[in-house]
């Protein structure tokens, strides 16, 4: 049984490391925003938006973004209890 060995060319291999430079602080900084405990909705909102994120719907403390960058979608849903 032979097997092939699949070698990515040189663009693919650019390609790859600006999708790792650009999607590990960028899911970073979302994860950090969204693990924030006290952090007031409209700064919530303001910090998300600032990540172009787009608010989708607000109801209730329930918010819902998305955005697409670089071939990559992201969502993010969030439950805010109100305190």
């Amino acid at each position: 049984m032979t097997q092939s060995i699949q070698k990515l060319s040189d663009i693919e291999k650019i390609n790859l490391n600006n999708a790792v430079e650009f999607l590990v602080p960028y899911v970073h900084a979302i994860v950090k925003i969204s693990s924030e405990v006290d952090l007031p909705t409209s700064e919530f909102k303001s910090k998300i938006i600032s990540l172009y994120l787009e608010i989708n719907s607000d109801d209730k403390g329930r918010i819902e973004a998305s955005a697409s960058h670089n071939n990559f979608d992201f969502s993010l849903l969030r439950f805010l209890v109100p305190r």
